[in-house]
């Protein structure tokens, strides 16, 4: 280095440059060059985060529409998901599925005041309703449908057959119960769908198709998939939660895991899953994460059984409480951070119900 500097000072002295003046030159043309190359590397940060917010909003939890959003713009692509959950505890997904020129609604809340939530953020996308889908029965899901349609008319609220009978007969009494816990924040009367849809039949809403898929009783008396074949985009509503005590109080986790395998045979070109509850993400990490717990439950609650029946006989197959406090101190440890999905009365504990539905299921052979 020291060579260097002697050789290039005579060649300045060669030329009549002082090399004081050099050096200062060549300082600030070194300052130049790092202030563009700062500057380059910011705007690439800009516009690395621009690309990825813009990436997130599009798949992501979402309840508030972004301030670049303009309904004439032509570069904006379709459909566009957007998301509101309600508050815990039991918070529950409603999704908006913005096209061109309108807007469609899977599943509409429990509570009023939450529905209502939800209509604001339909009304910041500016697009009527074009079309609202109910992916289950369970009340969770089906107790906003009158406020979304406050004002309108004719509009189309899709369901399957099986979907429809359980609302309109409350089958199982559900929706009275949460009447009865919700008092004035629970609709008086909840609105049926009047569009009928059989499995494999397909919908289309401003230019996008919607195929619905029966899957049966599940989670609830009957469970709907709801995919965008040509977005490759899935609804799964409770076949799929994401990171949250799922609702297992109906004894049917055999057909629960069935279901799962058949999304994971059938969907596998999904790109992007949207759950009942829980953030949307991977079909094939979210469809793990759901077989994977109610096969551990079933396993923790099978212990617990065989326990019983080798202490008191047959009969005695109910769980013990301190079996339950076992299962329950087990499912803490493995799941530290679920939330339950459902928001239940305090004398309700939704493990301690899903123990006893599970436990009955399994004494009765369901595998």
């Amino acid at each position: 280095m020291i060579v260097y500097n002697r050789i290039k000072e005579t060649k300045q002295k060669q030329k009549g440059m002082h090399p004081i003046k050099l050096s200062f030159q060549v300082n600030q043309l070194i300052l130049v060059l790092a202030v563009v190359a700062s500057s380059m590397l910011v705007i690439f940060l800009i516009n690395s985060r621009d690309l990825t917010s813009q990436q997130q909003y599009v798949f992501a939890q979402e309840n508030t529409t972004p301030s670049s959003y303009n309904k004439t713009s032509t570069s904006t692509s379709f459909p566009q998901i957007h998301n509101y959950t309600s508050s815990p505890p039991g918070p529950v997904n409603s999704w908006i599925i913005e096209t061109e020129n309108a807007v469609v609604v899977i599943d509409t809340q429990q509570l009023l005041s939450e529905a209502k939530n939800l209509l604001r953020e339909v009304k910041k996308i500016d697009k009527p309703i074009l079309g609202i889908m109910i992916t289950h029965p369970h009340p969770d899901h089906i107790g906003g449908t009158a406020v979304l349609l406050k004002g309108t008319a004719n509009v189309p609220i899709y369901s399957t057959q099986s979907v429809f009978n359980i609302m309109k007969t409350d089958m199982g009494g559900k929706i009275a119960l949460a009447k009865k816990f919700h008092g004035n924040d629970y609709a008086d009367q909840i609105v049926l769908p009047n569009r009928i849809v059989n499995s494999g039949e397909n919908v289309t809403i401003d230019g996008i198709t919607y195929n619905f898929e029966d899957l049966g009783p599940g989670e609830a008396g009957d469970m709907t998939l709801i995919y965008l074949p040509s977005q490759k985009i899935l609804f799964t509503g409770d076949v799929v939660n994401n990171r949250m005590i799922p609702f297992l109080a109906e004894g049917r986790t055999s057909d629960w895991i069935k279901q799962i395998e058949f999304v994971r045979q059938n969907y596998s070109d999904a790109k992007v899953l949207f759950p009942g509850h829980g953030e949307s993400g991977s079909p094939k990490t979210l469809l793990d994460l759901q077989s994977n717990y109610i096969k551990t439950f079933r396993s923790l609650v099978e212990q617990q059984v065989q326990s019983a029946v080798e202490v008191g006989g047959e009969s005695a197959a109910n769980i013990t409480e301190d079996g339950k406090t076992k299962i329950k101190s087990d499912l803490q440890r493995l799941y530290p951070k679920y939330m339950p999905v459902a928001n239940l009365p305090a004398m309700l504990d939704l493990n301690d119900l899903n123990i006893d539905a599970v436990a009955k299921e399994i004494s009765q052979g369901k595998r």
